[in-house]
């Protein structure tokens, strides 16, 4: 394996979470989101993002953890933690900052709302927006 290419399916990179999972909350073992978070992050090999679609919680705190991302221009994103009383995961608090700047790390965890493609490359989560349907090919490119 020279390279670990994530991409979703039916027009959607990830919907999150399902918020039943936070419901049955297991007091051993990490969850299956924090077990597939550390695996990103000790990948030994590139990991490339293809984005078309929405890119809901854990589909957008995941970029941060790789090493090139791509996004159709159509993508739409999204971290609504708080409007849902959950702590944002993967180190997501501490990193996006980190990459985004503290005032717009801060705007888009704490507001939640929905941003684009344009916004995601701005804020250093993408490394561009690609036309709607050729993020896959641009990641394997």
């Amino acid at each position: 394996v020279r390279a670990v290419v994530l991409t979703g399916a039916g027009g959607c990179f990830t919907a999150g979470n399902d918020l039943r999972d936070f419901q049955d909350v297991e007091t051993d073992g990490d969850s299956p989101g924090l077990t597939f978070l550390k695996a990103l992050r000790g990948c030994p090999n590139p990991v490339v993002a293809a984005v078309e679609g929405h890119a809901v919680g854990i589909g957008t705190t995941l970029l941060l953890h790789c090493d090139l991302a791509y996004a159709g221009d159509g993508a739409r994103f999204r971290l609504p933690f708080t409007a849902l009383g959950l702590s944002p995961e993967g180190g997501s608090s501490y990193l996006l900052p980190l990459i985004a700047g503290t005032k717009r790390g801060a705007e888009l965890l704490m507001l939640g709302e929905p941003f684009g493609a344009a916004e995601a490359v701005a804020a250093g989560l993408i490394n561009a927006a690609v036309p709607e349907g050729t993020a896959l090919e641009v990641a394997l490119g």
